[in-house]
């Protein structure tokens, strides 16, 4: 018997739909995947440094959470709305309201999770290509996509899933003086916020136009859970999901 991906395939339309109006929403400051941002100068006579700062960062507002939100629950349910087909492959038919709170597309950190309540009313055959997907199979302490999926639906589930701005020191500095202008680049960049210094020069910068006189870019990420590229994690839970409903229905979205 072969299942239908029909509703999986709608679904994974309508999350890119929310992921294309969340690229929207950051407008011209979307570079990639990542940001980039206005930057200002001042001068500090007191040190001899021309500080850099941000200037603007986009408005992450509680609808772009929401719109976010939406687009998670939708990939969600692409892989919810395929173990219900599983399901109605094995029964022979719809499941009823006291079954259907069983059927979840199962992501599990432990092995001996495996069979459990989500399996019992789909077929092990028939699902045990999604063994080797399993959280349960990472090494180590390394972050797993399906877990990270899954602590985002979770969240989605009782409050907002907040952006943060953050950079992994990817910064571009150049003077344009014929002067020793030392570039000086914080350790440790953290949660970026409108102010927060980038970079700066430091020397002889008496009579300099600040403006002219030095050059720099930053860019930087949106991200979820502190540590995530939001456009990154959302390009790698698509996948996942396309994958995912693929081998179970052996048709590509």
């Amino acid at each position: 018997m072969a299942i239908s991906v029909d509703g999986c395939r709608i679904k994974i339309e309508r999350a890119r739909a929310h992921v294309l109006d969340i690229r929207r929403s950051f407008g011209n400051f979307l570079l990639g995947d990542r940001l980039n941002v206005p930057l200002v100068r001042e001068v500090d006579c007191k040190s001899g440094s021309i500080i850099i700062k941000v200037e603007a960062l986009p408005e992450c507002s509680a609808d772009l959470s929401a719109v976010l939100g939406d687009a998670i629950h939708n990939y969600r349910s692409s892989l919810d709305y395929l173990w219900w087909q599983l399901a109605i492959k094995n029964l022979g038919r719809e499941p009823n309201e006291k079954e259907a709170r069983s059927i979840q597309f199962p992501i599990l950190s432990e092995r001996e999770q495996w069979g459990g309540r989500c399996f019992k009313y789909v077929c092990l055959d028939d699902v045990k290509c999604f063994e080797k997907f399993m959280p349960f199979n990472k090494k180590g302490g390394e972050n797993h996509l399906l877990e990270i999926f899954a602590k985002l639906s979770n969240y989605d589930k009782h409050r907002s899933i907040h952006f943060v701005y953050a950079s992994p020191r990817a910064s571009e500095a150049k003077n344009a003086t014929d002067r020793p202008l030392r570039v000086s680049v914080p350790n440790n960049f953290t949660v970026i916020q409108v102010g927060t210094e980038v970079m700066r020069f430091v020397g002889d910068i008496a009579d300099l136009d600040a403006e002219s006189a030095v050059e720099a870019r930053f860019t930087l990420e949106a991200r979820v859970l502190e540590d995530f590229n939001i456009f990154a994690l959302l390009n790698d839970i698509d996948s996942m999901c396309c994958e995912l409903i693929k081998v179970g229905a052996g048709i590509k979205l």
